[in-house]
């Protein structure tokens, strides 16, 4: 345990090595049973009324019966149901597009604007994994039937031929690279050709990013589960252990021509959800730590190694989203914060952008900035405060609870490697957050 030590008179507070701090929302998403199954499975940002649509297997959100579908606005939980009208069974993928929410509800589609449910889109054929508008034009991944379909403003209708096998065949995520449409799952042709779990769609033809992924130990696995993109390059997470004949275990990169592991000897599992913001990839997933692997549950890739978020290591996190300047992330999970919050179902870390994108909530001063060896801090509050010096990479370093009776601190930081730094205190009201140089 390091300690720093603060240059005033009376008081001395020391920090401590701590772990990301994660949040609960409220008593989070509940089961209609004690002893029942809650997964958060989509979340989805509705940027217009500045909401949060969280979908999955549930009855409760908050205190308030909300059955599949529940709308978090950064401060409290809201009910989706209306006269009688909610999302009847599991709700496994969603897309907002412009003001409305699309999810697929069991083998049904539904759109919720306005707070109503309107079912007025016909189903795909079975559950849907996934959703992405490419060219302007709604895809859906399914289960089974085709795999890959388009919606024409009609109906739905199967695209290039749609996927086979092995039986049955299952698209898992969408997304978009270089102007075509990514799918990945689990299948091994795509129309009239052979396909390896992941495609590329220019609106008239498939691609098969030399020859997709594998699985040494089976013909029939080499599940692609994730899609994402980072740093202009593709990236893919699944069960497979080559991409185009490259060795790469569950993770792999691809840059227009060629794959390229993503430093597998620091993670074991798989992601199911896979998401850039600012210089970092966010990964959640059942990734478990081992003799040299490094993280649980929720990671991020800075382009070199992977970084724990000390999520939890229990559970299997499915979904997330950037919401209100945090990273939210949902999924199978119960279990307890390094404060003592029971996360539930969803949770949320105090810090997840860019520092220069937080948003600033009460006035702090720190100075100097550039800091070599300590910084002064100035501040006012009106309740006792947690104090955090998060690095780069997310991680919280050190912590310690500041006093309303403190006005100054200056805080020494002489063991801290030369970089940037992000200083945040938060406490139930408000939060402030400003970067900080160490430079030496």
């Amino acid at each position: 345990m390091k300690k720093l030590f603060f240059l005033i008179i009376p008081m001395f507070l020391s920090f401590h090595l701590s772990a990301q701090v994660w949040f609960s929302l409220e008593t989070g998403v509940r089961p209609e049973d004690s002893d029942g199954i809650v997964t958060v499975n989509t979340l989805s940002v509705d940027t217009i009324n500045d909401l949060l649509y969280v979908g999955g297997l549930f009855y409760y959100a908050g205190d308030s019966v909300s059955r599949n579908l529940a709308i978090w606005d950064g401060n409290k939980w809201l009910s989706t149901e209306d006269d009688g009208e909610f999302a009847a069974n599991e709700v496994t993928a969603s897309i907002m597009m412009h003001d409305t929410l699309l999810l697929a509800s069991g083998k049904g589609l539904k759109r919720y604007v306005n707070h109503h449910f309107i079912q007025d889109v016909p189903t795909v054929g079975d559950i849907v994994n996934a959703f992405c508008v490419y060219h302007d034009t709604l895809y859906a991944g399914e289960e089974s039937g085709a795999g890959i379909s388009k919606w024409n403003g009609q109906y739905w209708q199967a695209v290039g031929g749609g996927i086979n096998g092995p039986i049955p065949g299952e698209v898992n995520a969408l997304g978009i690279y270089q102007d075509q449409l990514i799918i990945g799952g689990l299948f091994k042709s795509v129309g009239d050709s052979s396909f390896n779990n992941i495609a590329a769609w220019n609106g008239s033809s498939w691609d098969d990013l030399n020859g997709g992924t594998k699985y040494s130990k089976s013909q029939y696995d080499g599940n692609v589960f994730s899609i994402g993109l980072y740093n202009s390059n593709l990236v893919i997470s699944g069960n497979f252990d080559t991409a185009g004949g490259v060795y790469c275990q569950m993770f792999a990169e691809w840059n227009g021509k060629n794959w390229a592991p993503m430093n597998d000897e620091e993670i074991c599992g798989v992601a199911y959800d896979l998401k850039s913001k600012d210089s970092l990839l966010y990964a959640a997933g059942d990734m478990y730590k081992g003799t040299s692997c490094f993280v649980n549950r929720e990671a991020t890739w800075d382009g070199n190694n992977w970084h724990d978020l000390n999520f939890t290591d229990g559970g299997i996190a499915f979904s997330q989203a950037f919401f209100k300047h945090q990273l939210y992330v949902g999924g199978i999970i119960d279990f307890y914060s390094t404060d003592g919050e029971e996360i539930k179902g969803i949770g949320r870390l105090n810090y997840a952008t860019n520092v220069n994108t937080v948003r600033k909530l009460i006035e702090v001063k720190i100075n100097p900035n550039p800091s070599t060896n300590y910084f002064n801090l100035n501040y006012n509050i009106n309740q006792a405060s947690l104090l955090y010096i998060i690095d780069q990479y997310g991680r919280t370093i050190k912590t310690c609870t500041l006093s309303p009776a403190s006005k100054d601190l200056k805080i020494d930081v002489h063991d801290l490697a030369q970089g940037l730094y992000l200083i945040t205190l938060q406490n139930s009201n408000e939060r402030f957050s400003e970067k900080m140089v160490i430079q030496r």
